[in-house]
């Protein structure tokens, strides 16, 4: 799939979505919202006649092809607008293919997010060979900690035990790629995802 980003006005404002198909289901596919900027307007064109204007629209395809999925936010008090796009390639399936934008870091089935009582973060970042996860608790419990790349491929899948306290997990990334990851943080009592942090591996 081939990407274009076109800046009509020098600014502070980006548009940019990472696409990327689900790993069980090829009607389906995802496009996390990284775009950058205030006070920003949107406007998504699925490239089939259909558009929206909010932030995190969901669109299905009713007839097979290859369609181009194009963001256009606008900053009017700035004076910003940019655009960015990539290529979507629906099936022919009788239900479909449905694409859902989303907050990054976001899947479809993951929609409730609870906020951990902690304060979590990772450091450093840009990381090259480890990065620290962590995580100030009230209290004790265990979580999940997986790491994916922008295409959704876990590439670390790990657990932790936090006590009451301040907790230090060191992750080793050398092994992975240069690129942009996000690592979610999911309960293992409750089942429900906690939090999603966003690095760079250099």
């Amino acid at each position: 799939m081939g990407s274009i980003t076109i800046n009509n006005v020098p600014s502070n404002c980006n548009a940019e979505f990472y696409l990327f198909q689900d790993s069980t289901n090829v009607n389906m596919y995802y496009a996390w919202d990284l775009s950058t900027g205030n006070n920003l307007d949107y406007h998504w064109d699925f490239g089939d006649g259909n558009s929206s204007n909010q932030q995190y629209p969901t669109h299905t395809y009713t007839s097979p092809g290859i369609y181009s999925l194009c963001l256009t936010i606008t900053d009017a008090a700035g004076g910003c607008t940019d655009i960015y796009c990539d290529s979507v390639e629906a099936l022919t399936k009788a239900s479909g293919t449905t694409i859902n934008i989303l907050p990054e870091g976001e899947t479809a089935s993951l929609n409730n997010t609870e906020t951990l009582e902690n304060e979590v973060s990772l450091y450093p970042n840009p990381a090259s060979s480890t990065i620290n996860l962590k995580v100030e608790s009230s209290k004790s419990s265990q979580v999940e900690y997986k790491v994916l790349d922008v295409t959704g491929k876990i590439v670390i899948n790990n657990s932790m035990t936090i006590s009451s306290g301040i907790n230090d997990e060191k992750i080793n990334v050398d092994h992975i790629r240069q690129g942009v990851y996000f690592i979610q943080i999911t309960s293992l009592t409750t089942g429900e995802r906690l939090d999603t942090l966003k690095f760079v591996k250099k």
